[in-house]
């Protein structure tokens, strides 16, 4: 072989190498960004943009954004987000290693937030938020390793409380209050563990907005049901500690009246006291005044 067409060979196969090696790789180029890049082995780097021109979801209008997201060497890193057909964000989500890592929010298709908070492989992981899609807060939890621990909290759409409790290791523990739309407290079911309590659990009849202009504005403190400050509470009753202002229909455990009328920190004031049988018969009623009891009426047998 001549110097010649050796020289020639050499640069036809140093030619073809090079060819190879270019044709790997690829990229598009959007609004002067590179992106949909791949490396010389095909793998996914950098910023990715995905176009419904591709997808051909019918939902989408053709040329419409579906999804942004980071590559490092064929893995999902830093933040994701998807889009609505209306061009607004869907979700963010931030990713470490091809896994959801670090904070994460959703949004509704009017673009107010859904929920947020901060999910750590596998699990949402401390404060987590829900919202209402007119955007007030619905929920105010807190996680530990994907499970609901500590103090969680809902809300009506209207800004009120409307539950609050302790969650130990994803189930309620304690007492956990409900109110209604008003703030009004109507039911405190007091778990162990994630089993109801029934002996301390209480339910409460809400007001009628007539009796609620009863409702004095003293201090309240708490009175412990059969204690040396609570005379009126009967064992029986089971209606736990109460230090409630204005009128109200206490219900024992077994769904029936207990004490109604009006309360001011937490005693009966005026009003009655009802007591019953173990299967529901009332026995006897108490009848109240000015804090004193007036009358005892004995049921016939």
């Amino acid at each position: 072989m001549t110097l010649r067409k050796h020289v020639l060979l050499c640069l036809s196969v140093l030619f073809c190498a090079c060819s190879l090696s270019v044709s790997a790789q690829s990229y598009e180029l959007y609004k002067k960004d590179t992106i949909n890049s791949t490396d010389s082995a095909g793998v996914k780097q950098g910023k990715w943009m995905v176009f419904n021109r591709e997808n051909k979801n019918p939902d989408y209008p053709e040329n419409a954004l579906l999804e942004e997201t980071n590559y490092k060497n064929g893995l999902r890193e830093g933040l994701r987000k998807l889009y609505f057909s209306n061009g607004k964000v869907k979700s963010e989500v931030n990713y470490s290693n091809n896994r959801p890592s670090g904070m994460a929010r959703f949004y509704y298709p009017n673009g107010v937030v859904a929920e947020e908070g901060t999910w750590v492989y596998g699990g949402w992981e401390g404060n987590y938020k829900n919202y209402y899609e007119t955007g007030p807060l619905s929920q105010d939890l807190s996680y530990a390793y994907g499970k609901k621990d500590g103090m969680q909290k809902q809300y009506h759409s209207n800004g009120k409380l409307k539950s609050e409790g302790v969650w130990k290791d994803g189930m309620p523990n304690g007492a956990v209050k409900e109110y209604n739309e008003d703030g009004i407290i109507v039911s405190e079911t007091v778990y162990d563990k994630g089993v109801v309590n029934d002996q301390q659990t209480r339910y409460f009849e809400v007001p009628k907005k007539d009796e609620e202009k009863n409702a004095t504005s003293t201090n309240t403190k708490t009175i412990k049901a059969g204690s040396a400050e609570d005379k009126q509470s009967a064992p029986a009753d089971n209606v736990g500690a109460f230090n409630g202002n204005g009128f109200y229909k206490i219900k024992n455990k077994q769904g029936l009246v207990a004490r109604e009328g009006i309360f001011s920190n937490g005693v009966l004031v005026d009003g009655n006291q009802y007591y019953y049988t173990a299967d529901g018969q009332l026995t006897k009623t108490l009848i109240y005044k000015d804090g004193k009891m007036t009358q005892e009426i004995l049921e016939k047998k």
